[in-house]
């Protein structure tokens, strides 16, 4: 302990931006809240021992602080971020860290205990875990009494501050607006966008370097700040110094999922503009999770976005839209809802933009999730952080439309097991076949059939019939069929059909990167693709939380940012040393 300054950031979560509170520690992830400090007083202990007249008192002048007493040596003063201790903290040093009680720091003091002192003495401990309750730049104190007077003491700069003074954020949550050019509300507050130098975390702290985070689907705005805010503390108490940024998009559109998804595409096409103002032309990784990803692979195939690097997490895209070569038979047909796995296939309306290629400059052949996002993984360092033990976006084998839609209405699509798969087979669906169809705006194409064909055998169905009357469900947009190819190929080239035809017409025919490598990715290097379940975690340690039944041991949809920091902290480290962020 001397005269170094420390810049911390106290807790903060989706609905506190300010104070902690006396008592304990909240769980194994409230850790991320807590920092190290190291008093070097062995040797002052020896001179001046504490007795009944002599006492060490920690002290600040705002009472800013809790502190956790800790038997930890300087050497393991960071262990609690990296392994699940299960002993060695609180008065007694018995508790494990997510459970231990916390002293408030006050102006008058708080007394350091023998048994602490004695184990600084003796043991080489000397680490107490310190912990912001309030913003505040009054150095901490460590006073040596004699008789209730102050003989010597020692002083640490301090600057607290709230976590999200620490960071830039940008509110995009404006951007996407409904079908007819309505305006799309968020369900909730965002918080306002802040573009200039943190008051918290100057700039002249960091290397220069940006890290921009952007989250997944039903994130409103408050949830938004949450997870900017936890995303930012593990980066950072693991030695990024990046400049981070937080994205929050308008994908809050509760049971339906593909509004989410045409909002998405929405999003892409302004994040390159937002995110230039606010980096320039430094050194920027961007990462997304879940959804978030569709926005920003968009944004690098159609919106001129040009990052450093992209990571990937959990990417809820198809596979098809990255790397089209790569997808197998048993994808495709794992893919087609049951009751067209025995129909040609020139009749599904993901493939409907076949019958244009002859006619290349017809927009009709754009109409496809085939290598849609194809610059996203080709044109820039991307990275595909990936989990086979997916539960939202599993690879499931067996499922239909017919199946779904209880289980949507229960628990909704972000947190059912397939639910991804099963957004899929809804398209186009009707609500009396599956109920979960009912909360789509819009629904077209997908998995129905014109009734008129299904007494007419396929060979006599030609490919010139089925441009201007397809097999399946009618398109919104009639021009999309006109008789003049030339009407039917400017409509199909707007960009607000065909976001509106992927999102709820065109479903993908093949899984999901989320659970997956992306092949065409190894052809970089093959840590282009990152396992999480092998290489990001310690193996034989999980939390039980969340995970039973089917879900004990895997790697779960959100596990990077639910899962507390030693269980993931491997995945992020490798976030870091990828980007070179420290």
């Amino acid at each position: 302990m001397g005269g170094d300054d420390i810049t911390k950031p106290n807790s903060t979560d989706a609905a506190d931006t300010g104070l902690s509170n006396n008592g304990t520690v909240d769980g194994t992830r409230d850790l991320l809240d807590f920092f190290p400090l190291y008093l070097d007083i062995k040797q002052l202990l020896t001179v001046l021992p504490p007795s009944t007249s002599i006492k060490y008192k920690l002290k600040q002048a705002n009472g800013a602080l809790n502190f956790v007493y800790t038997n930890l040596t300087r050497d393991r003063a960071f262990a609690y971020n990296k392994e699940i201790l299960t002993a060695g903290f609180s008065d007694q040093f018995d508790k494990k860290p997510g459970v231990a009680a916390t002293h408030r720091i006050t102006a008058a003091g708080v007394e350091l205990s023998d048994a602490f002192l004695t184990g600084v003495k003796d043991s080489g401990w000397g680490v107490v875990l310190l912990e912001g309750r309030e913003p505040t730049t009054a150095p901490l104190v460590l006073a040596v009494e004699k008789d209730g007077v102050t003989i010597t003491e020692i002083k640490v700069n301090l600057s607290i501050s709230r976590v999200e003074d620490m960071f830039r954020h940008v509110n995009l949550t404006g951007v996407p607006k409904n079908y007819n050019d309505t305006a799309s509300t968020p369900p909730e507050a965002v918080a306002a966008t802040r573009t200039g130098q943190p008051t918290g975390y100057p700039d002249n702290l960091t290397n220069g370097k940006y890290f921009v985070f952007v989250h997944g689907y039903n994130v409103d705005g408050q949830k938004a700040r949450g997870w900017n805010c936890e995303v930012f503390k593990r980066l950072y108490v693991l030695g990024s110094k990046a400049r981070f940024v937080g994205v929050t998009w308008h994908g809050a559109t509760g049971l339906d999922y593909h509004k989410a998804v045409y909002q998405a595409f929405q999003t892409g096409d302004a994040l390159a503009g937002q995110l230039s103002s606010v980096t320039g032309n430094a050194d920027v990784t961007i990462a997304a999770h879940s959804l978030g990803n569709m926005v920003v692979s968009h944004a690098i195939q159609s919106g001129g976005y040009s990052p450093s690097r992209y990571y990937m997490i959990n990417a809820a895209v198809p596979i098809e839209a990255y790397d089209f070569g790569n997808v197998d038979a048993t994808q495709r047909t794992a893919m087609i809802e049951d009751d067209w796995k025995s129909r040609d296939a020139r009749f599904f309306a993901s493939n409907w933009h076949q019958l244009f290629s002859a006619t290349p400059t017809d927009h009709r052949n754009e109409l496809s999730w085939k290598n849609r996002l194809i610059r996203a993984r080709r044109d820039v360092e991307a990275y595909n952080f990936y989990s086979p033990g997916e539960d939202v976006v599993a690879n499931v084998p067996n499922t239909d439309s017919a199946a779904v839609g209880a289980t949507i209405l229960n628990q909704g699509f972000n947190l059912t097991r397939g639910a991804w798969k099963s957004q899929e087979l809804v398209k186009g669906v009707n609500w009396t076949t599956s109920l979960a169809a009912a909360f789509m705006e819009r629904g077209q194409g997908g998995w129905d059939a014109d009734l008129a064909y299904l007494f007419t055998s396929n060979a006599s169905i030609t490919n010139e019939q089925l441009k201007t009357r397809p097999f399946f469900d009618e398109f919104k947009e009639a021009n999309l069929i006109n008789a003049d190819p030339a009407i039917a190929s400017a409509k199909a080239g707007e960009s607000k059909v065909q976001y509106d035809l992927l999102a709820r017409g065109l479903p993908a025919l093949s899984f999901a990167a989320a659970a997956n490598r992306i092949s065409a990715l190894d052809q970089f290097q093959p840590s282009r693709n990152f396992d999480m379940e092998s290489e990001g975690r310690t193996q034989n340690q999980w939390p039980s939380e969340g995970h039973t039944g089917d879900n004990i041991g895997d790697w779960l949809h959100s596990d990077f940012k639910n899962a507390a920091l030693p269980y993931v902290y491997q995945m992020y480290e490798a976030m870091i040393a990828k980007g070179s962020l420290k």
